[in-house]
């Protein structure tokens, strides 16, 4: 509906959004596929804060596909992202993904920090728990 009426957002948000469905259906060479072309599109827009969350989304299935260092690439892209548009939420959720990640690879310094930091951002948001339950 969104190409019929040439309505080129809509079209990279549904995208995005069925790369996301594909991911969690464990479907994740065609997950990967479509969030790395919405991620350029909306990086292309100009969208901050959906290229992170685009970002984020990749750097997950990446890290499903045994991919650690291209998925630490997507995860701190998403840091980024969201830091430049104080997506205080986001940047938690992409620090206890970092955590996670590193902790996978054994680097277990480099994961408590990024625990911490998100730990201390959960608790600002007055959240707390593991990051995948909020």
């Amino acid at each position: 509906m969104h190409q019929e009426i040439d309505n080129a957002y809509g079209v990279t948000l549904q995208r995005y959004r069925l790369g996301e469905a594909l991911a969690h259906l464990g479907e994740l060479e065609r997950a990967a596929e479509l969030l790395e072309r919405a991620r350029d599109e909306f990086a292309a827009d100009g969208r901050t804060r959906l290229t992170g969350r685009a970002e984020f989304a990749l750097g997950g299935v990446y890290a499903r596909l045994g991919r650690g260092e291209e998925a630490g690439a997507r995860y701190r892209a998403a840091l980024e992202g969201t830091r430049a548009v104080r997506g205080v939420r986001d940047e938690a959720r992409a620090l206890d993904a970092l955590a996670e990640l590193a902790a996978s690879l054994g680097e277990e310094r480099e994961a408590e920090e990024h625990r911490t930091a998100a730990r201390e951002l959960w608790e600002r948001l007055g959240l707390t728990g593991a990051g995948s339950d909020r």
